[in-house]
Formats: C-alpha cells, structure tokens, sequence
C-alpha cells in the first residue's frame, strides 16, 4: 500500500513539473518588438523627401483603469507637425485612447480619441482656436487604428497568400490582402519583404521577412496628402 502511495505521489510531482512551465509559457508573449524600439522614416511625396517621422513602441502602460501598450507616432516636414500617443489592448492591439497635436499649414488641432470597445463606439473630442467640437460614433464593431493594426500584424507573422484582414476604422471598414511576396531595396539593402494593401486602395505596408516584422513601407497613413514612408533605420529598445 506505502509503495502505491509513493507511486501516485511520483506521477503527481511530475505532473506538476510539468504543468508549471507549460503555464508560464502559455501566458507569456513572445514579441518581435521590444519596449523602446524606434523606427525612422523618410517621408517621401512623388519621391521627393517632404520630412522625417518616427514610430516607437513605447511597451506596457496603465490608461483608464486598463492595462495597455503605448505606441507613439511623430511626423514633421514643410508646413506639417503630426504626433499621436496610440495608447491600445495589451492583447489585441485595439485602440484603448489616442490622442494627436496637429499643425496642418498653421492650422493648431488637439484631438482626442475615446474608444468603448463593448459597444464599438468612438468619441472624438477636437479643440482648435479655443473651441471644442464632439462627436460620437458607433457602428458596432471594434475600431481600429493603423498604427495598432500594423503592430498587431507584426505580432502575427507572416501572412499566408491569398489571406485578408480587417481593418475597421471609424469612418471606413477595409480590407486588407496579400500582394506579393518580392525583394525591396532600399540604401542598397535589399530586403525580402510582403505588401499587403487594402480594398479599397487607401493604405499599402510592406513587411520584412525577418523576425522582427519591420513596416520598411508605409502608405496612406498619413492623413495630409499622398505620402509614403520609407524605412530609414532601426534602433532596438530593452526588454
């Protein structure tokens, strides 16, 4: 009987040797970004420079009561000055709060973003020449970001050909598909990279294959006139 007892409680033991890292695993998350990580771009307008921007991940923050990671987008050129605090879902990547400063040809802009994902509504808070304007939209989904999204892609992988993703955004639900799997040069590096543009044609990123998932392309994002992004550097962040 004492030699069964000491049998069960061997397999018992084991079990939970087990079972404690497979849990650890499980509830840890594996990014290919890590807080800090800063990436520079080029603006570019027809192919000519028109200004420099940087996306950074800034990691884990606290906003509203809620756990959230916090992205940060600043982009300045001629006549032009865009930065956004993306504050999104530990989890999903669904926005959580934005809130941008904008100077558009002089024109001063403070907009702030509510997101309520339960009832897949937004509320938009503008303030510019001491007034404030509100408005609330609801059409019952999760909204998006394009930023979020495109960490959210990242965090995902690769994408298989012939695959399409969602993007909802308050004022617009879009499709996202697969392009073409091809090279991309840039500073004479090449690069083997995935485009992935949205129907109807509003945005288009192209990811690099390595890892890291870095956005060396993006269009369409920035909301003052056709410009694209053009992945200059990198600078890696600490875990």
């Amino acid at each position: 009987m004492m030699k069964c007892f000491m049998g069960r409680k061997r397999i018992l033991i084991i079990l939970m040797a087990l079972t404690v890292p497979f849990c650890t695993v499980a509830h840890s998350v594996s990014r290919p970004f890590s807080k800090g990580e800063s990436i520079h771009y080029d603006i570019k307008k027809f192919g000519i420079h028109a200004g420099e921007a940087t996306l950074v991940y800034n990691g884990p923050v606290e906003v509203q009561g809620k756990k959230a990671l916090l992205i940060t987008f600043i982009a300045s050129g001629f006549k032009f000055f865009d930065e956004e605090q993306i504050y999104v879902d530990a989890q999903t990547f669904y926005p959580i709060l934005i809130k941008r400063n904008l100077n558009i040809f002089g024109k001063e802009e403070t907009i702030m973003e509510f997101y309520d994902p339960q009832k897949g509504k937004v509320r938009i808070v503008k303030m510019a020449k001491g007034k404030t304007e509100e408005q609330t939209i609801e059409r019952g989904s999760q909204f998006d970001n394009i930023y979020g999204f495109i960490f959210r892609l990242r965090q995902l992988g690769r994408i298989q050909e012939g695959k399409t993703l969602g993007l909802h955004l308050p004022t617009q639900d879009l499709q996202f598909q697969f392009i073409e799997r091809s090279t991309f040069l840039i500073s004479d590096q090449e690069f083997s990279t995935d485009t992935l543009r949205s129907i109807p044609k509003k945005y288009e990123v192209v990811f690099d294959n390595s890892p890291n998932r870095i956005p060396l392309k993006i269009e369409g994002a920035l909301g003052f006139g056709n410009m694209s992004m053009i992945f200059k550097n990198r600078l890696i962040g600490g875990h």
